[in-house]
């Protein structure tokens, strides 16, 4: 080994190996914070999908139920109209 030890620690590192490694280990860190925000994004949109979905699901639902009770309601020669707001007696 030579005498020249300017610039390395006791273990050999120079501060040049740190400096390299920090930036190699910091490029690492944004791709992996880059590749997890674009799979959240990913996951958001397919939630908002299923969301949407689900919701015309749901309001299909509910107009052929009250469609299935409006046609049982006049099958029973009853006028009353589904979902009607009836004034409380005082």
């Amino acid at each position: 080994m030579t005498d020249s030890t300017e610039g390395k620690s006791e273990k050999g590192i120079s501060t040049s190996d740190v400096t390299q490694l920090d930036v190699k280990t910091g490029l690492h860190l944004a791709e992996a914070l880059q590749l997890q925000l674009d799979v959240q994004r990913l996951l958001h949109e397919q939630l908002e999908l299923r969301i949407e979905e689900q919701e015309r699901q749901l309001k299909m639902m509910i107009d052929q139920q009250q469609k299935t009770n409006e046609s049982l309601l006049k099958g029973q020669d009853l006028d009353i109209t589904p979902f009607a707001h009836f004034p409380s007696k005082m």
